[in-house]
């Protein structure tokens, strides 16, 4: 912000103006425009620009939304000063990058996203989606069960926990959340049979029984 100039007592120039004293009510009209904000000259530039970089994160967002990623690293290519957003910019690069399979430069930009927004859930989940593809189920869990401290109300965070300790062989943990989950949200129950994440535990009579009484309770 610009600061305001102040230079004491109640006259402007030493008393007088124009070799006079002013009266109480001109001086009080002086002193107001002396304490009013000046204006930057470069302000008009500067909200051309923000608009403009607007526009253009909110069109990387809409692509991405039609699962158009290359498209949307596009426009964010076309970002001049990447500094001046850099949680959101970093968001939608790795999400872009997600979604083109480019796991390690997704995780980098990702990375970056969460330390200006260290509690988003959504780019949590993407980091873990990522650590799975390229085989660090470890850090996937990690990640997720970091979301999960923030939001422990969310389902598909306890569902997605569910699938990534069963993918690295524990049972019981992942047994555990996944009756939690569909406790919390039946219509979860859709995903189960297409998740390849619970191949290993198809024959386990502890998971058969879990999917079978929520089938009874359907």
């Amino acid at each position: 912000p610009v600061a305001n100039r102040s230079r004491g007592g109640g006259t402007v120039g030493g008393g007088t103006v124009g070799g006079g004293h002013c009266g109480a009510r001109k001086c009080d009209a002086r002193r107001q425009c002396m304490f009013r904000p000046l204006r930057r000259l470069d302000e008009p530039i500067l909200m051309a620009t923000n608009k403009k970089r607007r526009k253009q994160l909110d069109a990387a967002s809409g692509y991405l939304i039609l699962g158009m990623a290359e498209r949307a690293l596009c426009e964010l290519d076309r970002i001049e000063d990447v500094r001046a957003v850099t949680g959101e910019f970093h968001s939608l690069k790795g999400e872009a990058l997600r979604q083109l399979e480019d796991y390690d430069a997704a995780l980098t930009a990702y990375g970056r996203a969460l330390a200006e927004q260290p509690t988003s859930i959504d780019l949590l989940m993407g980091m873990a989606w990522c650590y799975k593809r390229i085989g660090m189920v470890e850090q996937a869990i990690a990640a997720t069960e970091q979301a999960y401290r923030v939001a422990p109300q969310e389902p598909i965070l306890i569902y997605n926990l569910a699938c990534y300790y069963a993918l690295n062989g524990e049972k019981s943990q992942a047994l555990s959340r996944l009756g939690r989950a569909l406790r919390m949200d039946s219509s979860l129950r859709k995903l189960v049979a297409d998740e390849s994440d619970f191949d290993v535990l198809r024959d386990d009579p502890d998971f058969q029984l879990i999917i079978n009484v929520m089938d009874d309770a359907d």
